[in-house]
């Protein structure tokens, strides 16, 4: 039922999480790997060209998938739509409100985020994304790596199919810091632009506006800046 598509440019992190995944394994998920891609949507297409199954989880390199986690993916699955983007962690809400966490995932080993899932998300984090393979909602390459998980939240939402979080715990084993590089506010900037009818928009990095660019968002969601 399930693939896993993972853009790949370091070895020993896709071998050590990944590769290494209990809740991977214990469900026989076909695994693909992606290398030398140009961005999150080359990366993802030639993926989901390579693979079997209805559904692909597309994760970065970084995520380790315990025991259990599989199977209750497995099991939530049949009742999704073709065309529900389903996420791990993110925000809850609705556009131009206040949004809350949603989601379940300890990031870099000692970070628990630990919040209801939510039928509602604005935002889900790129570390692990599920879509079915005929969605008609698509990663847009102009975000690059970053933020394209934003848009495709905000792709559904205008169409009245809001993404959902589900709650299936999640390792995030990142060893990257807050410093963000260049392109994460060249991705703030073509969010920006393609959707001038919104006041803000809301992302893990921090919510958006067009006074100003990036407004830093509370410490604990800055966590979830950069991959």
């Amino acid at each position: 039922m399930i693939s896993v598509v993972v853009a790949v440019n370091n070895e020993e992190q896709f071998k050590q999480n990944v590769l290494s995944s209990p809740g991977l394994r214990e469900i026989g998920a076909q695994i693909v790997p992606c290398r030398g891609a140009k961005n999150a949507a080359d990366a993802f297409e030639a993926g989901k060209f390579q693979s079997a199954s209805p559904w692909i989880l597309y994760c970065h390199q970084d995520v380790y998938f315990p025991e259990g986690s599989g199977l209750v993916i497995e099991k939530k699955l049949p009742s999704f739509s073709k065309d529900t983007i389903l996420g791990f962690i993110g925000l809850a809400g609705a556009l131009n409100s206040d949004v809350s966490l949603a989601g379940w995932v300890v990031d870099r080993v000692t970070n628990l985020m630990d919040y209801p899932e939510s039928s509602s998300a604005v935002t889900i984090d790129e570390l692990a994304v599920i879509l079915h393979r005929d969605c008609k909602y698509k990663i847009d390459p102009r975000f690059g790596w970053h933020r394209w998980a934003t848009d495709l939240c905000l792709q559904a939402a205008f169409d009245g199919n809001y993404a959902k979080i589900i709650r299936v715990l999640l390792h995030h084993n990142s060893k990257h810091d807050n410093n963000w590089p260049p392109e994460v506010y060249a991705s703030a900037e073509a969010l920006l632009d393609k959707y001038p009818q919104l006041s803000v928009i809301h992302t893990l990095c921090g919510s958006l506006t067009r006074a100003q660019k990036a407004v830093e968002a509370p410490r604990v969601l800055r966590r979830w800046s950069h991959r």
